[in-house]
């Protein structure tokens, strides 16, 4: 473990990180670091279905560290005894504790793929704090293949977002949360505030990859899809806009693309 602690400060984040998700975490640091106090990486090197990452990740999260872009790195064997869902509860549970330890008030659990404008997070930040509001989420902006085409309407799902600290909980709980999320980013659901789009989006780059199918055979979801790998990747590869997009398998579901202005 490295670390470069700065205590008593707000708001902590901290990444959940394997391999496939690596090419989009200084990019997606870079959106948040000026609004946070504290960064943790909580990384695994082998995914939930025993494949290995590139060892030059470990290279790439040191530097990091040394630029202070991040403020510590938490290694954590995969444990494959467990299901894909149980690792990552104890993925998230790992920078909670951190955050827990090093005495932040606040706190955020977020993939490596996920992007916020500046001053959306921000604003969103300061209404948490100043409004008393203890836990939130946000609906978020899916993209696929390119950093400026976007699945067409938005997904209906949301993401969740800052928490207050609550030691009487961690993520796993089963609490009913007042809007369809990730069940395993359900921390606690006390005073909660649901940003509307105009607020608050987070910019999902869920389906941009350089190898798209390197994500999918380690997806915490792989079994709702492992028959449909190859026609998934197929499309993806051979995309041209403006084809519908197959996002999803079993059941199949199209969207419409649409071109927005390249944020990131």
């Amino acid at each position: 473990m490295y670390t470069n602690i700065k205590m008593n400060q707000k708001l902590a984040a901290s990444y959940i990180v394997f391999d496939d998700v690596i090419e989009h975490l200084e990019s997606s640091i870079s959106t948040i670091r000026n609004n946070v106090d504290y960064i943790s990486i909580v990384y695994q090197h082998i995914s939930y279905y025993g494949n290995k990452g590139r060892n030059s990740n470990y290279e790439l999260l040191k530097n990091l560290l040394n630029r202070r872009l991040i403020d510590n790195i938490i290694y954590n064997d995969c444990d494959l005894n467990l299901s894909p869902k149980e690792n990552e509860i104890k993925n998230r549970n790992l920078g909670l504790n951190d955050a827990i330890n090093n005495q932040f008030e606040f706190f955020i659990s977020m993939d490596g793929d996920e992007y916020y404008e500046e001053y959306q997070f921000k604003n969103a930040k300061n209404k948490i704090i100043n409004g008393e509001y203890e836990s939130s989420a946000c609906e978020l902006l899916t993209y696929y293949k390119y950093l400026n085409l976007v699945l067409d309407p938005p997904e209906d799902f949301h993401c969740p977002f800052i928490y207050k600290i609550n030691k009487n909980f961690s993520f796993g709980n089963n609490i009913q949360f007042p809007v369809g999320v990730d069940i395993t980013r359900i921390y606690h659901s006390n005073k909660f505030k649901k940003f509307e789009r105009n607020e608050l989006i987070m910019h999902h780059m869920s389906s941009v990859r350089r190898d798209f199918k390197l994500k999918l055979v380690n997806h915490g979801c792989y079994c709702q899809f492992n028959n449909e790998i190859e026609l998934l990747v197929n499309r993806f590869d051979n995309y041209q806009y403006p084809e519908k997009i197959l996002f999803q398998a079993n059941p199949y579901k199209f969207y419409n693309p649409k071109i927005v202005n390249p944020y990131f």
